[in-house]
């Protein structure tokens, strides 16, 4: 009996069609078959960001994030803000270096970091971990992923955050973002 396949709302394919075409199909022209019909897929979710424009320098993104200063951000549960340090986390060579070795430019990269508000809406929490490196007890970091397209790409935007909580405070705070293709 024919088996069907689905598209995952987030836009992967279900592992036996990418199985059966893996045998039909050379990788090269899967993989572009495999993005052209997640293009296709995802430009009609609702919840899809398409994210286009220019970014002229840092400062224009400092800009946008100042207006998000003391605004909560929320995703479902989640109510993150992000501070004066996170800001310039987010456009840190470091940051956009990462992105980069992904496959992304400095532009995308700087346009993901201005639309952190929409991406982090949407967001899927993929795990809360203890902070290793500093190894505090009351600080746990958080994992999030969404995805947007540039042009005709699709990146996957790790979105990370530090809650503190304890008998004083809870809060979350964003940042980090890192643009993937995978």
């Amino acid at each position: 009996p024919p088996k069907t396949y689905a598209l995952t709302s987030n836009g992967i394919f279900q592992q036996p069609l990418l199985v059966l075409l893996g045998e039909i199909i050379p990788q090269n022209a899967l993989k572009k078959l495999k993005e052209s019909v997640i293009i296709s897929a995802l430009k009609e979710v609702n919840d899809m960001i398409k994210l286009n424009g220019t970014i002229k320098n840092n400062e224009e993104v400092i800009n946008t994030l100042k207006e998000l200063a003391g605004v909560d951000l929320i995703n479902g549960e989640f109510k993150a803000q992000i501070n004066h340090n996170q800001r310039e986390k987010l456009i840190s060579n470091r940051a956009i270096s990462k992105s980069e070795n992904n496959g992304f430019s400095r532009q995308e990269h700087l346009i993901a970091v201005a639309n952190i508000d929409k991406l982090f809406k949407g967001a899927r929490l993929l795990g809360r971990f203890d902070d290793i490196k500093h190894g505090q007890k009351d600080i746990k970091i958080l994992r999030f992923e969404n995805y947007c397209i540039f042009e005709n790409k699709i990146a996957k935007c790790l979105i990370t955050a530090k809650e503190t909580k304890n008998h004083k405070m809870h809060k979350i705070n964003i940042y980090s973002l890192e643009l993937s293709a995978n």
